[in-house]
């Protein structure tokens, strides 16, 4: 009996399994890479937005509820605060009390890209579109977009400039991208940031160990746009010198992690 009990709970399992995904076609490609640890036969399966369907449950009720959200904003009302400091036109935009952008600003470029792709509407598209637009005037004045002179910002804005590109295929994803990235490189703060284990501030270099792979990321996407071999290595050179090799290296020598405290930042104390 007890034999029987497993086996049909076991396929119950199963079926609510299958019931609950959807076979999709993946794309295969093979890992390049230097890491001796790693068998260049390895296969990674890949897969993009437009290729996951969230069937009913709570995901989908937070997912729905956050595209709701989100849909009420229109690009105007994002863009209200940027375009007051820069004195331009706010147009129909609603004060939000977003300030100049604020830690969000970077995750709604992402959202506009991400959202377009995944729903895969004319809709969204456009929508993406005419956000995209909008920042594009505010970086020709302000290249880090205002406030993302803070390293905890300038990553988000980074990623969301190349969301636009990779994912909506928008050209000027890419240019505010770069140009982000060329001030950075001429920036005596980043180029200098002062790269401490535990350093999560103060000031400008909060969060500074999130930008590798925001650059890393860059770096690739101009390799794949046709930028030259040389500009390539000094985006990747750039990108490598925020690498947190100090902390990682704790686990690479298998030490004892506790035997380190933060040498500065906001978390010292602990």
């Amino acid at each position: 009996m007890k034999k029987t009990l497993t086996a049909l709970f076991i396929f119950i399992c199963l079926v609510l399994l299958v019931g609950c995904t959807k076979q999709t076609e993946t794309k295969v490609v093979t890992v390049e890479t230097d890491n001796p640890l790693i068998n260049n036969s390895v296969k990674m399966k890949l897969f993009e937005y437009s290729d996951v369907t969230l069937l009913d449950g709570i995901y989908k009720d937070v997912y729905d509820n956050t595209l709701a959200y989100y849909l009420s904003l229109t690009p105007d009302d994002l863009l209200f605060g940027m375009r007051k400091k820069l004195s331009m036109d706010t147009k129909t935009g609603r004060d939000l009390s977003l300030g100049v952008g604020g830690n969000v600003m970077g995750q709604m470029m992402s959202a506009a890209a991400r959202y377009a792709v995944a729903l895969g509407t004319d809709e969204a598209m456009a929508r993406a579109k005419e956000f995209c637009d909008g920042l594009y005037e505010i970086n020709q004045q302000s290249a880090y977009f205002l406030d993302g002179y803070y390293m905890y910002t300038f990553e988000k804005y980074l990623t969301g400039c190349l969301d636009f590109y990779n994912y909506c295929g928008f050209e000027k994803g890419l240019e505010m991208a770069e140009r982000m990235v060329d001030w950075a490189m001429s920036n005596n703060t980043y180029v200098n940031a002062a790269k401490l284990l535990g350093n999560n501030g103060p000031g400008t270099e909060i969060e500074w160990y999130t930008i590798p792979e925001a650059l890393y990321n860059f770096a690739e996407t101009m390799r794949m746009s046709g930028a030259s071999v040389s500009d390539v290595k000094q985006y990747r050179e750039f990108a490598k010198s925020f690498l947190y090799t100090e902390f990682w290296n704790i686990f690479y020598n298998d030490e004892n992690i506790f035997d380190y405290s933060p040498q500065a930042g906001q978390n010292t104390r602990y």
